[in-house]
């Protein structure tokens, strides 16, 4: 007997997740049918290329602009419609079609398998600033009391799976980590770790012994990139004894042309734009030194942990989860403090080699813990669990 799961993710299929759904699809007994439409505009955003190798059903995403961020998916009949044995939905308040389908999947005896963080981030409306603390309350009493009515839980990270134990979570809860495809990564890190550094640099436009820093990412207000010129800029002003700091930008967003302008005069400082090819991607990592997220932290950490690359970062209430994969002083830096502290804390990092290469060692020993056949069985397994319930109860 085959069965049938429907998984309604973020929206849209993320470049980052779309081997993940290949992978969890290679069961010959269960079927993961993705539910997806285009990615929000104006968020730099982008989605995996089409057409998709695994099971899926294209909706239409509709936004409420009255209700700001809200999104609903014209997904409800067709997934409640009894057509699915079980369904994973991402824990997110902003798709409003998620709890509808819920809570129909409750009614029906339907199994749910919730998907998140554990927790709400305080972030503001389009991810620019931090919401009011009564919205943040709010938001998360209501995502509490959404998250009692399913079958499993599979947390982010560890911290997200101890408060939802601590709210009183009597489901199953399991702790999948978000990454890149970390085995394809790894293999272009390998690709070129032997490759002639000089001729890289001279083909990616670098000084020949300059500290390259590297972003990859959206580029919005809550990402923070004011800082990294900013970084730049004092860096190459107050060390008369410093290599030269470059740093390459790589993304898009709604602040892309504000940068550009703050960058104008730092020849230094590169914006590339949104690059998908990760060939081309993997060169820029071979001569950074490191991943500098000056704002909110994300799945971008484990990017950088594939290719051996410590992350260099403040400590933010805007951060992802991922950002709890960094450990100060141990596979990158997390700054606590006012922005000065940040630069001092970058400049000793450019400074010191023992620094970088202790940090590194600590980025690529990280990599060990991610695996993208590891989040598909985590899933897989929640599955199973869920529907042998469901069999014993019947």
């Amino acid at each position: 007997m085959q069965y049938k799961i429907a998984v309604i993710d973020r929206g849209f299929v993320s470049p980052y997740f779309d081997e993940l759904f290949r992978i969890m699809n290679r069961s010959r007994d269960r079927e993961y049918v993705v539910f997806y439409g285009d990615p929000p505009k104006g968020t730099g955003l982008e989605a995996a290329p089409e057409p998709y190798d695994f099971p899926n059903v294209r909706i239409e995403n509709k936004h409420i602009p009255f209700l700001k961020t809200a999104v609903y998916q014209t997904l409800v009949r067709n997934v409640t419609s009894g057509e699915y044995d079980a369904v994973i939905i991402g824990h997110e308040l902003k798709f409003l079609s998620n709890w509808v389908v819920a809570f129909l999947c409750r009614l029906k005896g339907i199994p749910i398998i919730f998907w998140g963080f554990g927790y709400h981030a305080p972030r503001g409306v389009g991810y620019r600033q931090r919401s009011s603390n009564l919205w943040n309350w709010t938001a998360q009493a209501l995502k509490d009391r959404i998250a009692r009515i399913g079958d499993s839980y599979l947390a982010y990270t560890q911290r997200g799976a101890d408060r939802m134990r601590a709210q009183g979570l009597k489901c199953s809860i399991r702790i999948v980590r978000p990454s890149v495809n970390v085995e394809e990564q790894i293999r272009l890190h390998e690709k070129y770790l032997t490759a002639n550094e000089a001729a890289l640099r001279s083909e990616l436009g670098f000084a020949p012994d300059s500290s390259v820093l590297l972003y990859i990412g959206r580029l919005v207000e809550a990402k923070g990139l004011d800082g990294l010129v900013e970084v730049v800029r004092r860096l190459n002003e107050e060390g008369k004894d410093r290599r030269k700091v470059e740093a390459r930008i790589i993304g898009d967003g709604d602040t892309f042309d504000a940068l550009k302008a703050q960058s104008a005069d730092l020849p230094e400082v590169e914006l590339l734009g949104g690059i998908y090819d990760q060939d081309v991607v993997a060169k820029y990592m071979r001569v950074a030194e490191a991943i500098v997220l000056p704002g909110a932290a994300g799945i971008t950490v484990t990017h950088a942990f594939a290719h051996g690359k410590p992350v260099l970062t403040r400590e933010n209430p805007l951060h992802s989860p991922e950002a709890e994969y960094v450990r100060d002083g141990e596979n990158g830096r997390v700054v606590g403090g006012d922005f000065d502290a940040f630069v001092k804390a970058v400049a000793y990092f450019v400074d010191h080699p023992g620094e970088r290469d202790r940090l590194s060692k600590g980025a690529l020993s990280t990599r060990e813990s991610f695996s993208m056949q590891r989040m598909a069985d985590q899933f897989d397994e929640a599955v199973i669990e869920v529907l042998s319930r469901r069999r014993e109860a019947r």
